[in-house]
């Protein structure tokens, strides 16, 4: 407290609430992020914060009570989505009805500051006090996890076995990825859609369907992880807890993979395309990485997604026209890379028809005024969960059609029918917003995933309860020669706490 009574309270006091949420943000999502990618947001805030003060002194001009009431809306302001989702752990609430809860409550607070008769700086500088606390437990908390994680970064991967492949000409890979598709049976059960165009096109196609397959993790990291790297987790970090793996991990696993390594050996050209999956946001170890910087990182759209500052925002620009450039531009670059001539590797992670949703069945953008959120909750959409399945499958049906223009472009454009394996990382889960813990059918909606193998002239098919853990086992032992056994297939239903 001494060194509260030093400083000035009142100007600072602004300043502390203002850059608590973002460490907590930073802090909470240290294991997802590069602290790096948090840096442009520190000094905007701070200049924000500033002339939100010469504002609010011309109101009100007592510079104490200017501060402790610019400090409420402030943390109100920046933490709302918090709030939101605190709220929602316990009720189900839509957002404007918090909002109005929350307005009055401030209204009350602001008539109360402005009510104090005794010295206001006092008040301050308590008010201050666990601010200046949970900042420093924000900061020792990434300091601890730098320390403690950097035991953790070592070669991750065994070292990849030479092996001589059989095969003279080698077939394009394509490892197209449609990020939350949802298994035929289960689009029937959940979501009464029984016209499986997809997936009665991939057989005409000559593809195999494995239609008992299931995902071996419930979220994408961990599912993009294990299927590139063909091994559980637990086998590929050492000391694996699923809670405590840092993007730098999840970033060497994916974009660095055992496979991409093993094919690069044997003279494939690696391509990968740009996504809001964070580890395909760039990709350093690609010979070709397609796609440009995004305008904003994800620390950035969470920051911006937990303010009431997005609703305001949301009527002047529009934040999911992005996402749909992203996917858009994902089917063009896989067909573009069709016309290369020497054999590629390509992986691609489409996040679609995961949400957001910003296509109707046709294809028109009706993002427009929505909130660019990755987050799979209804109530995020403001909508029941039939109405949240109906958009979920509306966009389903167009991106199927984009996914067979671009694999009927693929089988068109290559010269040697090339490998194609279009996997989902997991299947939907509107399911599980509404139980407490992982019924029978919740489990089964979020694990039932799209697995199917267009693998001509290899020596054996897939099976119908292959999972991905499994896929590029199969490719190198039965295209390629290599010998390579199958691992069991099962599901591992953990999350990361901050997955979901």
């Amino acid at each position: 407290m001494k060194l509260l009574t030093i400083i000035d309270i009142d100007f600072i006091l602004p300043y502390l609430v203002a850059l608590f949420p973002l460490v907590h943000l930073a802090a909470v999502n240290i294991a997802e992020i590069q602290l790096i990618t948090t840096l442009r947001t520190f000094p905007i805030i701070l200049i924000f914060v500033f002339f939100a003060n010469l504002l609010m002194r011309f109101f009100i001009k007592e510079k104490s009570k200017a501060s402790l009431v610019l400090s409420l809306l402030i943390i109100v302001s920046f933490s709302f989505g918090h709030l939101v989702s605190f709220i929602n752990k316990f009720v189900l609430i839509g957002d404007r009805y918090i909002f109005i809860a929350v307005f009055l409550l401030c209204s009350v607070l602001i008539w109360k500051i402005l009510k104090i008769k005794k010295n206001p700086s006092y008040v301050a500088k308590y008010v201050a006090l666990p601010f200046v606390i949970l900042i420093l437990i924000s900061i020792l908390r990434m300091v601890v996890y730098s320390v403690s994680f950097s035991s953790k970064v070592e070669d991750y991967s065994e070292n990849i076995t030479p092996f001589v492949s059989k095969k003279e000409n080698h077939p394009d890979i394509y490892y197209i990825i449609l990020d939350g598709y949802a298994r035929d049976d289960v689009l029937e059960e959940l979501f009464g859609y029984k016209n499986h165009f997809l997936t009665d096109y991939l057989k005409a196609k000559g593809f195999y369907i494995a239609e008992k397959s299931k995902a071996n993790y419930l979220f994408s990291f961990g599912s993009d992880s294990s299927s590139l790297n063909y091994d559980y987790l637990d086998n590929l970090i050492k000391n694996f807890d699923i809670n405590n793996v840092d993007s730098t991990i999840w970033n060497s696993l994916i974009q660095n993979s055992r496979t991409a390594l093993k094919l690069k050996s044997l003279g494939y050209s690696y391509y990968t395309i740009r996504s809001e999956f964070s580890p395909l946001q760039q990709n350093p170890v690609a010979n070709v990485h397609f796609g440009e910087k995004v305008t904003l990182n994800s620390f950035e759209i969470s920051f911006i997604n937990n303010c009431l500052l997005k609703y305001v925002l949301n009527l002047f620009f529009d934040f999911t026209k992005s996402h749909k450039n992203e996917v858009l531009f994902s089917f063009e670059a896989l067909n573009e890379i069709s016309y290369d001539q020497t054999p590629t590797f390509t992986y691609a992670h489409i996040v679609s028809p995961h949400a957001p949703f910003i296509f109707d069945s046709e294809g028109n953008y009706t993002g427009k005024g929505k909130e660019l959120s990755f987050v799979e909750n209804p109530l995020k959409e403001g909508k029941s969960i039939e109405e949240y399945r109906e958009m979920y499958l509306n966009q389903l049906i167009f991106i199927d059609k984009k996914t067979v223009e671009t694999i009927d472009s693929i089988l068109t454009n290559s010269p040697t029918p090339p490998i194609i394996i279009l996997q989902s990382d997991h299947g939907s889960i509107t399911e599980r917003h509404f139980q407490k813990d992982w019924t029978e059918l919740a489990l089964k909606e979020r694990s039932g995933i799209l697995n199917a193998y267009y693998l001509p002239a290899c020596n054996s098919e897939p099976y119908p309860t292959i999972t991905p853990i499994n896929t590029f086992r199969l490719i190198f032992r039965s295209c390629f020669g290599e010998n390579l056994e199958f691992l069991e297939d099962k599901t591992i239903v953990d999350f990361p706490n901050n997955q979901i």
